[in-house]
């Protein structure tokens, strides 16, 4: 840091948002922590001590550049957002004084009563790996939501669903997003594929989606199909060269091409569904 201020730069934050949030510590820790230094870079060096961190992406900005020393949570409502939540408890999501609980498989958990907030990471986990815009998370609810008062005015609303979003993020059970893909689900008459998958799919099963996720695409059909969907064919084209290639198969890789329209369809929906079909 002492290196970074002779070039006229300083101390922004950490790459990781989770990292910019303290953990827990004892009251006595947090009050010995506070005495030892005002200096926020002396801080996170402490910090740095106390969670045995080893490995640190630091962000530096320009020393003049006005910034918070901590994440504000009015400034997700600019962003986009995914879960790979799953709700354990959908019959709760919509009524508000429950809890509901969502879980990453084999990772944080989290409980919530507060409606807007149950609502939004429905919405998430329902749209995963898509991405959804803050506006789409911040649909009408009922003015009745816990730590709310009743009838409390829309930016107060606001306000408690981006503290939930950032509660959320720093869980690692949402991920914020500055922009967002532009795929489909249902492609237009001209399915196209993401480029680079495309390319990848003519060399092995593993390929990257828009929203630079790795996945499997074991069955060579669905490799096939990614590769002819380039733009220029439409389904009917797409589907006589998938049944033209099929027929020349052997046995044993013959399953999983389609046969009729209704077979492409749920290729393509497939494909869409993992982030792999793009405008």
């Amino acid at each position: 840091m002492v290196r970074a201020r002779r070039h006229g730069l300083r101390y922004l934050a950490d790459a990781d948002l989770t990292d910019l949030i303290r953990p827990a510590l004892p009251a006595d820790l947090r009050g010995l922590l506070a005495a030892l230094t005002s200096d926020r870079v002396e801080r996170e060096q402490y910090m740095d001590f106390l969670v045995a961190r080893r490995f640190r992406q630091t962000i530096l900005c320009h020393a003049t550049q006005p910034a918070a020393d901590a994440p504000l949570a009015d400034r997700l409502a600019q962003c986009w957002f995914s879960s790979p939540a799953a709700s354990l408890t959908p019959d709760k999501v919509s009524q508000p004084s429950a809890v509901a609980v969502f879980e990453k498989s084999g990772g944080p958990r989290l409980e919530t009563d507060l409606l807007p907030g149950k609502l939004a990471l429905a919405r998430l986990t329902g749209a995963w790996p898509r991405r959804l815009a803050f506006a789409g998370l911040e649909a009408p609810t009922s003015p009745v939501v816990a730590g709310a008062p009743t009838g409390a005015p829309a930016p107060r609303l606001r306000e408690h669903l981006c503290a939930f979003l950032l509660e959320a993020i720093t869980a690692r059970l949402v991920f914020c997003h500055g922009f967002c893909p532009r795929t489909v689900q249902v492609p237009g008459s001209r399915p196209r594929a993401f480029p680079p998958a495309r390319v990848q799919a003519g060399a092995g099963q593993w390929v990257v989606n828009a929203f630079h996720q790795t996945l499997d695409l074991e069955p060579p059909a669905a490799r096939v199909l990614l590769t002819l969907s380039d733009g220029t064919r439409s389904r009917e084209e797409l589907l006589h060269a998938m049944t033209t290639l099929a027929s020349g198969e052997p046995t044993e890789r013959a399953g999983g091409w389609p046969t009729t329209a209704d077979d492409l369809e749920a290729a393509l929906a497939k494909l869409g569904d993992g982030g792999l079909l793009v405008e």
